[in-house]
């Protein structure tokens, strides 16, 4: 039974890549984190919600995106060395774009998630370039000044883990 799930699970992921960001693929996304929850495969669950938080984010659904980051942040440090932290920190600085979208997250919380997203980037020997420009960013949508993150922005090398250049 579980090849058939997997199967399936193949299946909608696939066909999920080839539907524009929104409620329908949510849907589909949704179906494919429920099979992958069913087979206790941490991989398909880990695969399911990588494209669903990704959806959710890009498609207006922020908390959405929120409940499936949680769950990777768990199993990403539950399974060291098992997902490639580069794909894991690029989905990490896409959610952090929406924190600020909350007022119910306390500004101390979202500092100490700015914090755990530092410190990996730190921990990988990755350039702070991409975590600069959502803290600068996040800074800027809750009112705060950013112009003191610019320069470290600005000046941290590109090592390919940062936005393309239109979106910096």
């Amino acid at each position: 039974m579980t090849d058939d799930i997997e199967q399936r699970l193949d299946q909608m992921l696939y066909e999920a890549e080839w539907l524009p960001d929104g409620l329908g693929k949510l849907t589909l996304l949704d179906e494919a984190v429920r099979l992958a929850d069913m087979t206790g495969d941490v991989d398909w669950q880990y695969r399911a919600r990588y494209e669903l938080a990704m959806t959710a984010a890009l498609g207006g659904f922020p908390e959405r995106a929120l409940v499936a980051h949680s769950w990777m942040v768990a199993a990403f440090d539950q399974h060291p060395g098992r997902f490639p932290a580069d794909d894991f920190l690029w989905h990490y600085k896409r959610t952090v774009s929406v924190l600020d979208e909350f007022p119910q997250i306390s500004r101390e919380k979202i500092e100490s998630v700015f914090a755990d997203l530092r410190g990996r980037y730190e921990r990988e020997g990755m350039s702070l370039r991409g975590y600069f420009s959502r803290r600068l960013y996040a800074a800027r949508g809750m009112g705060d000044d950013w112009r003191p993150f610019a320069p470290a922005w600005r000046h941290a090398p590109s090592d390919g883990s940062q936005d393309c250049a239109a979106c910096e």
